[in-house]
């Protein structure tokens, strides 16, 4: 029994933008670096308001790791992209991430740890010389308490003599305790035209109510400079189940100097892998779009767009996802869940080619290779895995299956 529903329809009338020219351009770099404070990085501290002993702290480190929108925030690993939050002082935890500390006034008059604070992290000059109708754009994830536990954007025109609030992002959209990374793009004042003394700033304040909600705020690539319009209008993107596992579709308005879109897929909504690219029409006229994944699994499956032009600039879409996806599978695994010991896999009249166990992560932790030439029904596996839930592929001469492995 098989079903072909889908999760998300996503609908998008926008216009995407990229850099002509970039004035300023700031990643963080790359490392773990726990506890490093953000004005090592050039950038100032400034206290705005009430900041008490323990007060939180912006730091620079990849201990809230800069994975990029659409992606699950995570920490130190990988490709330790750093980027700049607001973290606990170190008597109340230090450096833990994006993940405030918030302490209760009760707390803090028996402990002596008190946590309201008041602080913008403001940038370095930026020249903005011979420039003008100015983008800023930032890759961010921020929760935090309503207003009272919230991060704000703010803008100097005058080396930061004085300051003016430009923006209040959107609380982000939770994936366990982290939030999900997306890119806010703004543009600046007119005051900013041709003035080479520009600072841009992130205020973030909590009350210390004793209510934390984290995460609290991260931001990474920060891009000031004269945006240029990428070449495609996406109307619709979605994943369905098909025959033969999920059919990926989307569809767009308009194209102009498109090159190809890239479709990613995760298992986990944080590990992705390139599925396919798909060259572009380059058309005025709506354009149809879709990929196979040809991948017979009732595990959820995710996946984003990214799509190029011809100059390199990129743009990735929202992540969206298939429903479980209920194939009447020809394979079984017994004992499911297992303790660890000999997992029995009864095959029909196909014959396994190879067996491999990923983890959640998707790493590879089990392989067999079957090189018996005698069509066997049933196939006895010893993996001897540890404690935890595992996808296991099942490669077959008619196609590939994948069931959930639960060891116990």
């Amino acid at each position: 029994m098989k079903k072909f529903n889908v999760v998300f329809f996503i609908f998008i009338f926008q216009t995407n933008f990229g850099f002509g020219q970039i004035v300023y351009l700031e990643n963080f770099g790359n490392g773990c670096t726990t506890g490093t404070l953000a004005t090592t990085f050039g950038w100032t501290n400034t206290n705005t308001g009430v900041n008490q002993a323990t007060a939180n702290i912006w730091y620079v480190s990849a201990n809230e790791n800069g994975v990029g929108a659409g992606n699950c925030g995570v920490g130190c690993g990988g490709a330790n992209s750093r980027t700049l939050h607001v973290s606990a002082a170190a008597a109340a935890g230090g450096d833990l991430g994006a993940a405030y500390f918030e302490s209760s006034a009760l707390f803090c008059t028996f402990f002596g740890l008190c946590s309201v604070t008041n602080k913008r992290i403001e940038s370095p000059t930026i020249n903005c010389t011979g420039i003008s109708t100015i983008s800023f754009t930032f890759d961010y994830i921020e929760n935090g308490e309503g207003l009272t536990d919230n991060a704000t954007v703010w803008y100097s025109a005058n080396n930061g003599v004085t300051w003016s609030q430009i923006d209040d992002p959107p609380k982000s959209t939770l994936c366990g305790a982290q939030g999900l990374w997306s890119t806010r793009s703004l543009t600046l004042p007119a005051s900013a035209d041709n003035n080479p003394t520009i600072k841009i700033g992130f205020l973030w304040v909590n009350n210390g109510n004793g209510i934390a909600t984290d995460p609290s705020f991260a931001v990474d690539n920060i891009q000031v400079g004269i945006p240029i319009i990428l070449p495609v209008e996406m109307v619709e993107m979605k994943a369905s189940c098909s025959n033969s596992g999920q059919t990926i579709s989307w569809k767009t308005k308009s194209e102009l100097n498109a090159d190809y879109y890239a479709v990613y897929k995760s298992r986990d909504n944080q590990n992705w892998s390139l599925l396919a690219k798909i060259k572009a029409n380059n058309s005025s006229k709506p354009s149809d779009y879709s990929v196979e994944d040809n991948n017979r699994t009732n595990e959820i499956i995710y996946y984003y767009i990214e799509q190029v032009d011809f100059d390199g600039h990129r743009k990735s879409y929202t992540i969206f996802s298939s429903e479980k996806c209920e194939f009447e599978s020809g394979i079984v695994v017994y004992p499911n869940p297992s303790d660890g010991g000999e997992l029995n896999i009864v095959t029909g009249k196909n014959k396994v080619q190879q067996i491999e166990i990923y983890s959640m992560d998707n790493k590879i932790v089990y392989r067999f290779i079957n090189e018996d030439e005698n069509n066997s029904e049933l196939l006895r596996i010893n993996p001897d895995l540890a404690p935890g839930r595992y996808l296991l592929r099942v490669f077959t001469s008619s196609g590939a299956e994948v069931i959930s492995l639960i060891i116990s």
